[in-house]
């Protein structure tokens, strides 16, 4: 009984909806016809929107009665819902004109309704109001006989239809149809799908023969009043009817009454979907029918009530079908009729014998609207576990050999994934992504196929949103293992459109956010990424590109190494790319992951970088300092930029590697032909002496002394680097000033190079007390600035500048000490919110002198 009151609330609720639907586009050619004249596009749409809306009307109540009662639109004795204030306004307005009742049959037509709007836009033209009574003989001499104005009279005949029914009924002699042994313990109920048959069909005679009279008697129509009275004509319907199919449809009678205001024809489809849907139930408790069958029941009676009304021409309601169709349906035909049945049985299948199919191999068959709503329910009520359990079991359905099963499930489960994820707020269960992706594997038709992969497309999405790499990857592992032979198999084309779709862009530069994130790393996700290092490393060279994108370089490093050597293979291929940016993110990303890998290509890699990517490579080893960097610098310097070489140099000198020796010994003696500048000799000089190599004390001995005639051959601040090294290789007592000067540079190195990003210093650095000016030219940027030398010494100086300075910028350097200036081409080497630390990559030799003795002065103050 609830079930049936419920059934009844939906669909007084849907009649209301599709009776505003009809007023409402009932306001809009009204107004259309007040501002447009005849034939205008947009008097002619609002027509046709008013048609199709009365036809769908017509679905649920025919004929259409509305009532403008004090400012409401009344259907079926209730108001219809008014948020906007429009149904009021409508109301007021014909009721201003003299309209308190529409009522509209079948057969109104487009041209009747097109008469309306008119005579109601002309209704006040002359300044009053049209009367009440003068509108029946306003539509007479407009020949407009589908549409009836403050009558009732459908109402009225359908209920004397009705009262004509239950009389006949009840004039019936029930007792001469029974007979003792067939008597049954409660109402009598069609046990076949041939009994169901039988009644429909006595159903479908009463139904036309009740509804006939009622027309015919109608006085506006003319008809003649000389017919049998309704309870004889339906007394004849019963006496060719057998005993058995009077009693059943007298016990469906009882069971369903009347509702009040009911028309006729959803009375009468009411009662027929009733005696199916009961049958349709016992059948299948009673296991006469399996579930599968139950399509086949339903598609027989809709076949049989379409014959029923194919064979009666004569009828006076052509359209009349004893079983409806649902509002979306624009034309009635077999397969929606027998598709709505078979909503209609699951929806009113009780939930707990419902729940019992859905557990079983046959759960494919419920609707997948149906399963939905059912699933839905068993949330709200607490039933989360069972809802997993039925949609677990309705997914392996697709492992059944029956295409019509594998289609329905495909369907549900593409509408399922909001479902899925209120299920398993967490990860989904492998099971089900096991079970669609076999069957996408397995699939031959080609769109079960395709929905599959949309299915899949949609546990993607939610792995993706859940974090859930290693679900994606048990997804592309199956969809990768597939055959995707798609000459061979035209049904598998799908899925190397699915692999592609799974690795798009937007997928992608997720997995990437993740990976890159402040948060463990999912074993999963690199193995992913595996698949292509190359575009991972892309993205990170876009990311290093961006200001900023330097600090991610930790996360970055983390994520390369967890990929391992497909991502660090391809780095080291990238370092040889002719394009600079690749090569250069290349180096940086290598450097940070695996720095022994780098030096291993070095020498090999460097004669093709510009000096700013050779200065970059080089000062990121220097700083990690990995093992075989010494002997690799030394067998890249001959190829290296001139202004990498100095920093070159001295990392072979702080290595103390002995192998360096003749290499250094060419540079300081300045016969190598390419390093003849002095401030490479001078670096090379420093470099022996912090090698304390005897066999390079003579040529240090040689640029000290070397003169011609009185003045020396070699520079002074050559002369002063050798003096120091030769000091340091000697080890005389009166060396102990710069044993002592190189001790304490050892010492504030070693503290110095354990802070991160930075190199082990070659020079003493002292503060200044009074900042000295300087003015820097990048050569990146157009223009001087101003800064403030805070420290300096003979290998760099700290910059306060209020421009900004990046790491790796080249710059040219002129710093004012009193009187004296000196300039030098210097790289940033780190920054600070307030400025960044140089390093002096060339000097000439006259300001490099100049800044040694100011140095020195600062050393001894």
């Amino acid at each position: 009984m609830a079930r049936t009151e419920s059934r009844q609330a939906h669909s007084e609720r849907v009649a209301a909806q599709a009776a505003g639907r009809f007023v409402r586009s009932l306001q809009v050619l009204l107004r259309s016809a007040r501002l447009y004249q005849k034939d205008h596009p947009r008097l002619v749409e609002s027509l046709e929107g008013a048609e199709e809306s009365l036809r769908a009307a017509f679905d649920h109540a025919a004929p259409l009665a509305i009532r403008f009662d004090h400012g409401r639109v009344v259907f079926r004795g209730q108001p219809l819902s008014d948020s906007r204030g429009e149904m009021k306004s409508l109301a007021d307005d014909l009721s201003g004109r003299g309209v308190t009742v529409l009522v509209f049959s079948r057969e109104t037509n487009l041209g009747e309704l097109n008469s309306l709007a008119a005579l109601l836009s002309v209704a006040r033209s002359n300044g009053h109001a049209t009367m009440s009574s003068e509108w029946p003989h306003l539509l007479d001499r407009h020949h407009v006989a589908g549409i009836r104005v403050n009558v009732l009279s459908e109402e009225k005949k359908a209920d004397a239809a009705l009262a004509s029914l239950i009389t006949a009924v009840l004039q019936l002699d029930l007792k001469r149809w029974k007979d003792d042994e067939e008597n049954e313990p409660g109402p009598p109920e069609a046990k076949s799908a041939d009994e169901l048959i039988r009644v429909l069909r006595l159903l479908n005679t009463v139904a036309k023969n009740v509804m006939r009279p009622a027309l015919a008697l109608s006085p506006d129509r003319g008809e003649s009043p000389h017919l049998m009275t309704p309870a004889e004509t339906l007394r004849n319907c019963f006496e060719q009817a057998t005993r058995r199919t009077v009693l059943i449809f007298v016990a469906a009678l009882q069971n369903q009454v009347p509702r009040e205001a009911e028309d006729l024809e959803p009375y009468f489809s009411r009662l027929a979907e009733g005696l199916v849907l009961r049958v349709a139930g016992e059948q299948l408790r009673a296991k006469k029918i399996d579930v599968p069958e139950l399509r086949a029941l339903f598609a027989r009676v809709a076949r049989e009530v379409a014959a029923m009304a194919e064979y009666q021409p004569g009828a006076p309601v052509a359209a009349f079908r004893l079983l409806r169709v649902p509002p979306s349906i624009a034309q009635w035909t077999e397969e929606a009729a027998a598709e709505h049945l078979h909503q209609l049985f699951w929806e009113e299948f009780p939930a707990k014998e419902k729940s019992d199919v859905l557990r079983d191999l046959h759960a494919w068959c419920v609707p997948a609207d149906t399963l939905g709503a059912h699933l839905e329910n068993l949330v709200r009520s607490g039933g989360e576990r069972e809802a997993r359990h039925i949609l677990l079991n309705y997914a392996a359905c697709l492992n059944s050999r029956d295409l019509l099963a594998r289609r329905a499930v495909a369907a549900g489960l593409s509408e399922f994934g909001h479902l899925a994820e209120e299920l398993w707020p967490g990860f989904l269960p492998e099971e089900l992504s096991y079970c669609v992706l076999r069957a996408l594997a397995a699939e031959t038709a080609a769109d079960v196929s395709a929905v599959l992969a949309s299915v899949t497309s949609n546990f993607v999405r939610l792995a993706l949103k859940k974090t859930d790499f290693a679900e994606l990857e048990r997804i592309l592992l199956a969809v990768e293992a597939a055959p995707q032979n798609a000459a061979a198999n035209p049904e598998q084309v799908h899925l190397g459109f699915l692999t592609q779709s799974i690795l798009q862009e937007s997928n992608f530069r997720r997995m990437m956010d993740v990976a890159l994130d402040n948060r463990p790393l999912d074993d999963a996700l690199p193995r992913i990424l595996a698949r292509d290092p190359t575009r991972v490393l892309d993205h990170l060279a876009g990311l290093l590109a961006v200001p900023g994108g330097v600090e991610m370089l930790p996360a970055m490093s983390r994520l390369l190494r967890a990929i391992g050597e497909p991502a660090i293979g391809a780095l080291v291929t990238q370092v040889f790319d002719p394009r600079t940016p690749r090569a250069t993110a290349a180096v940086k990303l290598l450097a940070a992951t695996r720095p022994e890998r780098l030096v291993e290509v070095l020498s090999r890699a460097l004669p093709s970088w510009d000096w700013n990517l050779q200065d970059m490579a080089v000062s990121e080893l220097t700083r990690i300092q990995p093992p075989g960097l010494p002997l690799a610098l030394l067998e890249a310097m001959p190829h290296a930029h001139p202004l990498v070489v100095p920093m070159m140099v001295d990392e072979v000198g702080l290595a103390q590697e002995i192998a360096a020796l003749p290499l250094l010994m060419e540079i300081a003696s300045g016969e190598h032909e390419r390093y003849r500048d002095v401030f490479v000799r001078i670096k090379a000089i420093e470099a022996l002496g912090r090698l304390a190599a005897p066999a390079a004390a003579d040529l240090l001995r040689q640029i000290l002394r070397t003169r011609t005639g009185l003045m020396h051959v070699e520079p002074a601040g050559l002369r002063a680097a050798a003096e120091e090294a030769l000091a340091l290789i000697e080890n005389r007592p009166s060396s102990a000033r710069v044993r002592a000067k190189y001790d304490e540079t050892e010492r504030l190195s070693k503290a110095f190079a354990g802070q991160e990003g930075t190199r082990p210093r070659r020079y003493l650095r002292f503060p200044l007390p009074d900042p000295l000016p300087a003015r820097i030219v990048a050569a990146s940027a157009q223009g001087s600035a101003m800064a403030r030398v805070q420290s300096l010494s003979l290998g760099g100086a700290f910059l306060e500048s209020n421009r900004r300075l990046n790491v790796g910028d080249a710059l040219t350097v002129e710093i004012k000490a009193g009187l004296r200036s000196f300039q030098s081409t210097a790289v940033v080497r780190n920054i600070t919110p307030v400025g960044g630390g140089v390093e002096f990559v060339h000097m000439k030799q006259d300001d490099r002198e100049k800044l040694r003795r100011y140095i020195s002065r600062l050393s001894r103050d």
